[in-house]
């Protein structure tokens, strides 16, 4: 177990983790991170991380759910963190396929705890578009700050370019034009991100232009959607829309439910206000009837 020598993991490098790797479904090395509470877990948390993020920093957040009993398994998608891949680049289908790992990884690990997935930014589009497509069993689903729309204009003529030059060039990397600033008021947990070699601002053309219509696809398929689903936003969020996220809650099923973060940048989880937003994310996850294991 090596953890990352960055001053934001400090005050917690002492909370267990299991790092692993795995091949993916055409052997593309993946890394896996399981943060596991002393007791067996009611329910197993599956993450999927933000572009140019990796899942390591999210020891502090996993921390917290294994306070509430529940497991925390998330994974670096190739491109990012330590799996490998260029930086930055892949497919809709090979991403999700990276979600199909994880799951087969705690299915063997743990297969009878019920199991919730979680997202967010890029990781929040891609579990909702993992939800439609593949019908995982699961409880629920968290999608923080999800990809839905961009903000930045700058950003949506991008991913218009990006239609037409990733047929030509598809791995060709740009700079996602993101900085820690639009993420995090937390100067502690910018200075950090600022500092910490996995975290990158490359995406592919192909990558941005999948995702961006992923997007897209998903608000045109809002009623599709049955399974009970959290969707949190920060409504000072510069990235993604938060309005199109409210949009999707408005014409879906009864089972969702949307939360705007008054005031509240792209990373809830690292906001001055995280407490009360893991505690929003338990209280949702109480309502289900999970694993009921004595411990």
């Amino acid at each position: 177990m090596e953890a990352l020598k960055l001053n934001y993991y400090q005050d917690i490098e002492g909370l267990p983790f299991n790092e692993t790797y795995t091949a993916g479904f055409d052997k593309t090395k993946l890394h896996i991170v399981s943060w596991m509470p002393k007791v067996i877990p009611r329910a197993i948390v599956l993450f999927v991380h933000g572009s140019g993020d990796h899942v390591l920093r999210y020891h502090n957040w996993a921390q917290l759910f294994n306070c509430e009993r529940i497991g925390f398994v998330g994974i670096d998608v190739r491109g990012h963190g330590k799996s490998g891949g260029k930086r930055g680049h892949g497919s809709l289908i090979e991403l999700l396929k990276d979600i199909d790992t994880l799951f087969e990884y705690t299915r063997k690990m743990y297969p009878n705890t019920p199991r919730i997935l979680y997202g967010q930014g890029m990781g929040g589009s891609l579990v909702m578009s993992y939800l439609i497509k593949n019908r995982p069993n699961v409880a629920g689903v968290v999608s923080a700050s999800p990809w839905l729309r961009i903000v930045n204009s700058p950003l949506n003529l991008l991913g218009k370019l990006c239609n037409f030059a990733t047929k030509l060039t598809p791995s060709l990397t740009l700079s996602n034009r993101s900085s820690s600033q639009y993420h995090t008021l937390n100067e502690v947990v910018a200075k950090s991100s600022d500092s910490d070699p996995l975290i990158h601002d490359k995406i592919s053309q192909r990558l941005f232009y999948q995702i961006t219509e992923a997007g897209e696809l998903l608000l045109q398929n809002r009623h599709r959607f049955n399974v009970p689903i959290l969707l949190i936003h920060g409504t000072h969020d510069t990235i993604a829309s938060w309005r199109a996220c409210s949009e999707f809650a408005q014409y879906t099923s009864k089972n969702t439910s949307f939360k705007p973060w008054d005031g509240g940048l792209h990373e809830l989880h690292n906001s001055h206000d995280k407490e009360n937003v893991f505690g929003f994310i338990a209280n949702w996850i109480d309502k289900f009837p999970l694993s009921k294991k004595k411990i």
